[in-house]
């Protein structure tokens, strides 16, 4: 229902805002993505407020949450101790947090890359299996090269990496033209998509 699509929309968000990147271009991108995939653009304070009040939360609901963070966060022994303390089967195995983690701290620091390569040793059909996920990157990818000021590079790029998912899924198309964007703007946080 709609607290089930509401649940979606924030873990997408918060995923571009924490996890995926820091970038406003990304994280417009991510929420305008989200958007579109739930149908809804924008929920009222008082609705948000009238729903939460009328949705039933479980102390489970709050153990997996606290599962979530800890998990998604690289803390793969607190993780695990709170699995056992909470009686809780976790839906990810907690042995790939550390993984996970070192995949998550390769592209904040940028190296792109490096967390596509990371992810290939650990499944070499993963990327293949979620095209989004290997787009982001590779935007990520292009939004680093366009914020470093290699305008020729992040044309090739855009052109011979990054276009070739939009040619496979159009509705990526519109990702891609806000990363390009950046193109317009001596500094990508002067643009209209940066903060």
């Amino acid at each position: 229902g709609h607290r089930d699509r509401g649940c979606r929309w924030w873990c997408k968000v918060h995923n571009a805002v924490c996890h995926d990147s820091p970038d406003p271009v990304c994280i417009v991108s991510a929420m305008e993505s989200a958007d579109e995939d739930e149908g809804w653009a924008s929920v009222s304070r008082e609705e948000w407020l009238r729903k939460l009040d009328s949705a039933d939360l479980f102390e489970s609901d709050i153990h997996n949450v606290v599962l979530n963070y800890l998990a998604v966060q690289g803390f793969q022994g607190a993780a695990e101790a709170f699995a056992a303390e909470a009686q809780l089967q976790p839906e990810v195995p907690l042995d790939s947090v550390g993984r996970r983690a070192a995949i998550r701290q390769r592209v904040l620091a940028g190296d792109v890359q490096e967390a596509i390569s990371i992810l290939q040793a650990l499944d070499g059909t993963i990327l293949l299996s979620f095209p989004e996920v290997h787009f982001r990157l590779r935007q990520q990818q292009l939004c680093k090269i366009i914020a470093d000021g290699e305008v020729e590079r992040a044309i090739e790029f855009a052109r011979q990496v990054v276009l070739p998912f939009v040619d496979e899924n159009p509705t990526m198309l519109p990702q891609l033209e806000h990363a390009m964007g950046l193109l317009a703007f001596r500094e990508a946080s002067s643009s209209v998509f940066g903060g």
